[in-house]
C-alpha cells in the first residue's frame, strides 16, 4: 500500500488521499485550492499578525494616552491647589497686616484720649473693635487644623474681650484723668498680647503654607517625572509598533504580490496535469487569433479526446485513469513544438493551440503524438489512443468558428473509427 501510494504521488503530483477524495466525490478534475490546504494564501498568517500588531498599537496608545492624561490632570490639580494656597496665604497675611495696622491706630487714639491734657469725654471703641473681629472672621482659611487656625481663634477671642471691656467702662469717662490712665494700664497687657498674637498668626500662616508647599512640590515633581516617563514610553512604543507595522506591511505586500502571481498561475492551471485549463486556453486562443489576423499568419487549433476513457476508469479505477491522463499530458508536452500550447479542457479532453502553423504542419505534429503514444504504453493500462480534430483559421474566422470546426472534426474522427485525426482546411467564416 505504501509503495502504491508513493507511486501515485510520483505519477500524479498530488497526494493519494486527494485522489481518493476525487474518486469518492465523482469529480472529473480537482480544484487546487479545495483539495490542497497548502495552496491557501501564505500571507494569511502575516495578515493576522498585522492585525494583532495594529490592535496592540491601539491598546498601547489608549493605555499610555489615558495614563498620561490622568497624570496631567492630577499634576494640574496639584499645581492649582498650590497656587490657590499661596494666594490664600498672601490674602491672609495682607489681611492680618491691615488688621494689625488698624489696631495700632486705635491703640494710639486710646493713648491720646487717656493721656491728653483735655477734659473731653473718651469715646467708646466697641464698634471699631467689633469691626476688626468681623474682618478676622472673614479672612480666608488654610485647609486643615493648625497653629494658624488656633491663633485666628485667639485673636477673635481677644477682640471680643476688648469689646466687653469697652462696654463695661464707665460712661462719659474724662480724658486725662487718673481713672482713664488706670483703665488703659489695665488694658495694656491685652493690647500687647493682641499684637503678639497677630505677629504669631502671620508667622503661622507662612509656616503652614511653606510646609504644604514642601509636601506638594515633591509629589508634583514625582508625578511630572512619571508623566515624562509615560509620554516617553508612549512615544517609544508607538515608534516601535509603527516600525513593526511598516515592516509587516512591506513583508505582507511582497507576499501578496508573490501569492497573487501564484494564484493567477493556479487559476489558469489544471491541478492534475499542470497544463493550462479551459479558461487559460481560451485566453491564449483569443490572443493567437488576434495576432494571426494582425500579422496575416496561419494558425491551427486541435481538440483531442482519449478513446474509451470511461472503460479505463470502470476497469482500473479513477486513480489509474488519473495517472493515464498525467502520462498522456507529459507525452503531448514532449512531442509538441515549444511555441505550441496544450490544455486540459476537462475530463479526458485536451486542447492544442498551434500559432504560426498551417494545417499540414499541425497534422504532422499530432501524428508524432499518435506515434509516441503507440510506442509508449501507459503504465497499468497498456495501449492508449486518442481521436483528434484539427482546424485551420480562415481569413475572417473567429476563435468560436475555429473551435467549432475542430470540434466537428473530432466528432467525425470518433464516429469513423477513433485513433485518428480529421483536419478541416481554412475557410472564410460566412456568418
Amino acid at each position: 500500500m505504501a509503495a502504491e501510494a508513493a507511486e501515485r504521488v510520483m505519477w500524479t503530483g498530488i497526494p493519494a488521499d486527494e485522489l481518493t477524495m476525487l474518486r469518492s466525490t465523482g469529480r472529473s478534475r480537482p480544484t487546487h485550492d479545495a483539495v490542497n490546504p497548502a495552496s491557501l494564501p501564505a500571507w494569511r498568517p502575516t495578515l493576522d499578525r498585522l492585525r494583532l500588531v495594529e490592535r496592540l498599537q491601539l491598546l498601547a496608545t489608549i493605555v499610555f494616552g489615558v495614563g498620561a492624561l490622568l497624570l496631567a490632570v492630577v499634576i494640574a490639580v496639584r499645581i492649582v491647589d498650590s497656587v490657590e494656597t499661596q494666594h490664600r496665604a498672601l490674602a491672609i497675611q495682607n489681611g492680618i497686616e491691615s488688621i494689625r495696622y488698624d489696631a495700632r491706630v486705635m491703640q494710639v487714639r486710646q493713648l491720646e484720649y487717656r493721656y491728653a491734657d483735655t477734659t473731653g469725654t473718651i469715646p467708646t471703641f466697641a464698634g471699631e473693635i467689633q469691626a476688626l473681629s468681623d474682618r478676622v472672621v472673614a479672612l480666608p482659611k488654610l485647609p486643615g487644623r493648625s497653629d494658624e487656625s488656633a491663633l485666628r481663634q485667639r485673636v477673635v477671642d481677644e477682640l471680643a474681650a476688648f469689646v466687653v471691656l469697652s462696654r463695661l467702662a464707665p460712661e462719659r469717662l474724662t480724658a486725662g484723668t487718673p481713672e482713664s490712665r488706670r483703665g488703659y494700664e489695665i488694658a495694656r497687657p491685652g493690647i500687647m498680647q493682641l499684637e503678639h498674637d497677630l505677629d504669631q498668626w502671620v508667622a503661622a500662616v507662612r509656616d503652614q503654607t511653606s510646609r504644604q508647599l514642601d509636601k506638594t512640590a515633591p509629589v508634583v515633581h514625582r508625578l511630572a517625572a512619571i508623566l515624562i516617563v509615560t509620554l516617553a514610553a508612549l512615544i517609544l512604543s508607538s515608534v516601535i509598533l509603527a516600525m513593526v507595522l511598516h515592516r509587516t506591511r512591506r513583508r505582507l505586500a511582497a507576499e501578496l504580490a508573490s501569492s497573487s502571481g501564484e494564484l493567477e498561475r493556479l487559476s489558469g492551471t489544471d491541478a492534475l496535469t499542470a497544463l493550462d485549463n479551459r479558461r487559460a486556453f481560451r485566453v491564449a486562443a483569443d490572443d493567437a487569433v488576434t495576432a494571426s489576423a494582425e500579422l496575416g499568419t496561419t494558425m491551427c487549433v486541435a481538440i483531442l479526446d482519449v478513446d474509451r476513457f470511461k472503460s479505463i476508469n470502470d476497469a482500473y479505477g479513477h486513480d489509474v485513469g488519473d495517472r493515464a491522463l498525467v502520462q498522456l499530458a507529459r507525452l503531448l508536452m514532449a512531442t509538441a513544438p515549444p511555441e505550441h500550447r496544450l490544455a486540459r479542457l476537462g475530463g479526458e479532453e485536451f486542447g492544442w493551440l498551434m500559432p504560426n502553423t498551417d494545417l499540414a504542419a499541425g497534422t504532422h505534429a499530432i501524428q508524432r503524438a499518435h506515434d509516441a503514444l503507440a510506442a509508449n504504453p501507459i503504465d497499468g493500462v497498456g495501449s492508449l489512443t486518442f481521436s483528434c480534430g484539427i482546424a485551420e483559421r480562415g481569413a475572417s474566422s473567429s476563435i468560436e468558428h475555429v473551435l467549432r470546426e475542430a470540434d466537428d472534426a473530432l466528432y467525425e474522427a470518433k464516429s469513423t473509427g477513433r485513433n485518428r485525426t480529421v483536419a478541416r482546411e481554412a475557410v472564410a467564416h460566412r456568418g
